[in-house]
């Protein structure tokens, strides 16, 4: 995605110049790259849904919905600031 590019550029850069002497160890740069982001993905996605489990059992479901309405009130809030802005 957008977001690992700003990740990836540096390492592709390193990769090249590392690559000219020593193609293994730019090869094994790339491999754990992969497995790294990939490893932090599944960790995200395995989680999410025992975060939720642990949220909905300890009773903290009230102040979990509070939190994501002052989140979407303060990103709202922002919108509009942005888009006076823009118009001024």
């Amino acid at each position: 995605g957008p977001c690992s590019f700003a990740f990836l550029a540096p390492m592709i850069g390193i990769v090249f110049a590392q690559s000219t002497s020593n193609l293994w160890f730019g090869i094994a740069l790339f491999v754990l790259y992969g497995v790294g982001h990939t490893a932090a993905i599944v960790v995200a996605g395995t989680l999410g849904s025992r975060v939720i489990e642990w949220i909905e059992t300890s009773g903290l479901r009230k102040a979990s919905l509070w939190i994501k309405k002052l989140c979407g009130l303060f990103i709202l809030g922002y919108s509009i600031y942005k888009i006076i802005e823009i118009l001024n």
